[in-house]
């Protein structure tokens, strides 16, 4: 693969990270991708083999890496330290009951790029070693009536806004995603490792229902004091309708999103 000038040195994510994007080509579909984000200890990549499948891949990998922190560099007081920094992701949605609204140009089933805001946590004290975050979007871009991309804004106002997954009914929030993992215990006795398992959901307190077994998230503790967060994650998550209320429940649908994608802090 080979750098890719037209993918630019830099993202448009909130801590801007630095970015290189590489691609193969060649005629008759072949076409494989490759993004790097980085900041100043750790770094995220998106793999996509896209080779004759339009949007959807073949093959898709995140990774992270970077300068884990020493072990013996970690903190170890039972606080959580905090973290803000940036997430993206890509996106599928199926099962949706799109509106008929003329005004409604982004189906609701669709796919994706997902970008936003990161707050993290983590606890380095044990036996609590703890970490959790909340990844916020803030733009989802989909395809329209007219096959272009265009830019969905979490409350902005228009009918695009209103789909479940972007703002939440009632309210001008995007539905979250929820991360909560764990320090693996190193070797060291009473520090935790730098290296963090857990999962990630769509926020279950709007009304979202996940499997977390089935939500993976992995992460690391980067630079030499503890300074940066990054990781990735997967998710697949449906939101019933309806929902709640005294009577009974008839009527059933569900609309389904799977996703993956990689964040940071610092």
């Amino acid at each position: 693969m080979t750098y890719y000038p037209a993918g630019g040195t830099t993202s448009s994510l909130a801590d801007n990270p630095k970015y290189a994007e590489y691609r193969f080509y060649e005629k008759g579909g072949y076409d494989e991708e490759l993004q790097v984000w980085s900041w100043t200890d750790s770094y995220a990549t998106q793999y996509r083999d896209v080779t004759n499948s339009g949007t959807a891949p073949v093959h898709q990998a995140w990774s992270f890496g970077g300068n884990y922190t020493p072990i013996a560099s970690l903190p170890t007081t039972n606080a959580y330290v905090t973290y803000n920094g940036s997430w993206t992701g890509t996106a599928q949605t199926t099962g949706w009951i799109d509106t008929i609204d003329p005004n409604q140009t982004v189906s609701y089933n669709n796919n994706w790029q997902v970008s936003g805001t990161s707050a993290l946590r983590v606890n380095f004290g044990l036996p609590t070693n703890n970490f959790n975050g909340t990844l916020t979007p803030t733009q989802w871009i989909g395809v329209n009536k007219n096959n272009q991309l265009q830019a969905v804004i979490p409350g902005d106002g228009t009918v695009n806004s209103l789909v479940p997954f972007i703002t939440t009914p009632g309210t001008t929030t995007a539905p979250n995603i929820v991360l909560a993992g764990t320090l693996a215990t190193s070797t060291k006795a009473g520090t935790p490792s730098n290296q963090i398992t857990g999962s990630a959901v769509m926020d279950p307190a709007t009304g979202w229902i996940s499997t977390s077994t089935s939500n993976p998230l992995l992460a690391g503790v980067f630079g030499a004091n503890a300074t940066e967060v990054a990781g990735v994650f997967a998710l697949s998550s449906a939101n019933p309708n309806p929902y709640g209320g005294k009577t009974s429940i008839n009527n059933d649908t569900r609309g389904f999103i799977t996703m993956s994608g990689m964040f940071h802090g610092q």
